[in-house]
């Protein structure tokens, strides 16, 4: 991790996972990570994200939401879905 050029950190949008992601990035040595909020409830958006910056001290990238298709093409061997692509656009790797 210390020699990365770039580090993705996936916080699931739950008060644990965000009490993780605030304890992991309090003690992080590599690089600055991108932070990739997953499933996230409609409506939900704003305060999981304000709740994010606030423990983390990062700006997330991108957004996926939860959604039984997103769930469902997780599972599988074929692509995925394309709620998660269009999430996962402004992160900027391939």
């Amino acid at each position: 991790v210390a020699e990365a050029d770039r580090a993705i950190l996936v916080v699931d949008a739950s008060s644990i996972g965000i009490v993780r992601a605030a304890h992991l990035t309090s003690q992080w040595i590599g690089p600055t990570p991108y932070i990739v909020v997953n499933r996230v409830r409609r409506g939900e958006s704003a305060g999981v994200l304000d709740a994010v910056r606030t423990w983390t001290g990062l700006e997330p990238v991108a957004v996926v939401p939860e959604h039984r298709r997103v769930r469902d093409a997780a599972s599988t061997t074929g692509p995925p879905d394309r709620r998660l692509t269009r999430a996962l656009q402004g992160v900027g790797v391939s």
